[in-house]
């Protein structure tokens, strides 16, 4: 299993079982490149996350890679790494679940029904979004839970 303090992009290097210089060697870059990634001193540019993500198949790279350089935006959420398939679908179908229970997709429909978002039901909506986004959360774990990146 994954070592969940361990820097993102050491953590696909390690899931190869590639050193430091081997990795460099297979992504035509420098070992004091791979170091400065591996390390927080520098984040890889797109393309060099893809071409990890291809060496490797640990596509929670992206996602994570994503998360990492988009953080002000709070537009994704984070997944963490080693969570096991099992866990990741209990979580996701235990909110959806929740969320129907509740009444939250009628609520949703009924605030939305007529286009408009009035101050009253503005609190509604801002926790029903909340509620999505922890189901969309999720969703990505289950995508990218440790058995399902290991296929």
């Amino acid at each position: 299993m994954d070592n969940p303090s361990m820097n993102m992009y050491a953590r696909c290097r390690h899931r190869t079982g590639m050193t430091q210089e081997q990795w460099a060697e297979a992504l035509h870059l420098s070992v004091d490149a791979i170091r400065r990634y591996e390390g927080g001193a520098r984040t890889p540019s797109c393309w060099v996350v893809k071409q990890m993500i291809d060496i490797s198949g640990y596509e929670a790279l992206a996602l994570q890679h994503i998360c990492a350089t988009t953080e002000p935006l709070s537009v994704v959420q984070d997944v963490q790494p080693g969570v096991p398939l099992s866990e990741a679908v209990l979580r996701l179908v235990n909110l959806v679940y929740r969320f129907g229970a509740h009444h939250k997709d009628r609520q949703l429909m009924d605030i939305a029904e007529d286009g408009i978002i009035t101050p009253d039901e503005r609190d509604d909506y801002d926790a029903i979004l909340d509620d999505l986004r922890a189901i969309i959360a999720a969703a990505q774990q289950v995508r990218y839970s440790e058995e399902a990146s290991h296929g």
